[in-house]
Parts: C-alpha cells; sequence; structure tokens
C-alpha cells in the first residue's frame, strides 16, 4: 500500500513532477507562438533537471523505494510521450516514430513483468539510460533550436530537430531489442539454475 509519507518524499515529488510538466509543455508548444515555445522550453529544461534529481535524492537522503523505482520510469514516459505528441501536433515528428518510442515503453513495461513472474527483477540497461539521454537532447534541442531563432534559421531548426528525433528513434528501437533479448538471456540463465 502506498503511503502518503512516501509520496511525498522528495525524490518521488521531483518524479511526479514530470506527470505535470509534460501536458503543460504539450499545451504551450502546441500554442506555436514565440513566447509559447520559449516557455516550453524552460519547463523541458526543468524536467530533465528533475529526472537526474530525483535519483540523486533519493540515494543521498537514503530514501529509495519501490514506489520512486516506479514512479521514475512512468513519470519518464508519460512525460516524454507529451513531447512527442505536442511535436507530432505541429507537425514536426511523424505517427511511426511515435509508435516505436511508445511501444518500446510498452514492450519494457510487459518484459519487466514477464521477468517478475520468473523471479527476476529486471534492472536499468544501459541501452535504456542511453536512450533517455538521447531523447533528452533530441527534445530540448528542437525546442532550443525553435525558441533562439537567431542562432538558426527556423527550417534549418527542423531539419536538425528531424535528425536529433530519428536518431532518438534508432536508439529507442534498440533499446527495445535489447531488452527483451536481455530478459530472455537472464530467463534461460534462470531456468538453468546459473
Amino acid at each position: 500500500m502506498i503511503s502518503a509519507k512516501t509520496l511525498l518524499l522528495p525524490a518521488n515529488m521531483l518524479s511526479l513532477s514530470r506527470l505535470f510538466i509534460g501536458p503543460a509543455v504539450l499545451i504551450t508548444f502546441s500554442i506555436g507562438d514565440h513566447r509559447s515555445i520559449i516557455f516550453a522550453l524552460v519547463m523541458v529544461i526543468l524536467a530533465e533537471l528533475t529526472d537526474v534529481l530525483d535519483g540523486i535524492v533519493a540515494r543521498r537522503m537514503g530514501h529509495v523505494t519501490d514506489l520512486g523505482k516506479l514512479l521514475d520510469p512512468m513519470a519518464d514516459s508519460m512525460y516524454r510521450f507529451c513531447i512527442f505528441l505536442a511535436f507530432f501536433g505541429q507537425g514536426v515528428m511523424d505517427a511511426w516514430m511515435i509508435g516505436i518510442i511508445f511501444g518500446r515503453d510498452l514492450i519494457v513495461a510487459y518484459t519487466r513483468v514477464y521477468a517478475a513472474t520468473a523471479g527476476i527483477v529486471l534492472a536499468a540497461r544501459f541501452s535504456g539510460k542511453l536512450k533517455a539521454v538521447v531523447q533528452g537532447i533530441a527534445q530540448v534541442g528542437l525546442i532550443a533550436m525553435l525558441a533562439v531563432p537567431s542562432l538558426i534559421e527556423p527550417g534549418m531548426a527542423l531539419d536538425i530537430g528531424k535528425v536529433l528525433l530519428y536518431i532518438a528513434v534508432l536508439v529507442t528501437a534498440f533499446s527495445a531489442i535489447d531488452y527483451v533479448l536481455g530478459t530472455i538471456k537472464d530467463t534461460a540463465k534462470a531456468g538453468d539454475g546459473g
């Protein structure tokens, strides 16, 4: 059972904040005027900081909880999905790209459930951390280039942004494959008693 005390721990509150930041960015980025894009940029930078800090705060304060282990990846998925949805709504991203990103999160979630039925706790893999970093760079980079048009012409910013998004999608697809293959290997070892 989840207690209010556990939910209100600083690290969990940092994770929870991303559940609210994602929809806020979705709305503001979708407005599309320059002021809204700047606000979206500030919000995505804030969200990325909470993603870095929640784990550090949890470890330093001795507040690593089962809720936090569940809340952090869920908040990441919901937050990032909102940003990618905003990109799709503005014609910056294709539907198939969102399908791969959302599909990866579903695959990993169900892979974790499958591993748990075999008595295995699926640890975070390097590919998952790499995926988060690359997606974050793509999101912040694209919004930053649009927010500061004096640095890069808007048309060129969109081209560079699309390249960043393609890279993010490729890394995301690789992460899905890595989690599935890693889980198959781990469950086979557990079945062999080794």
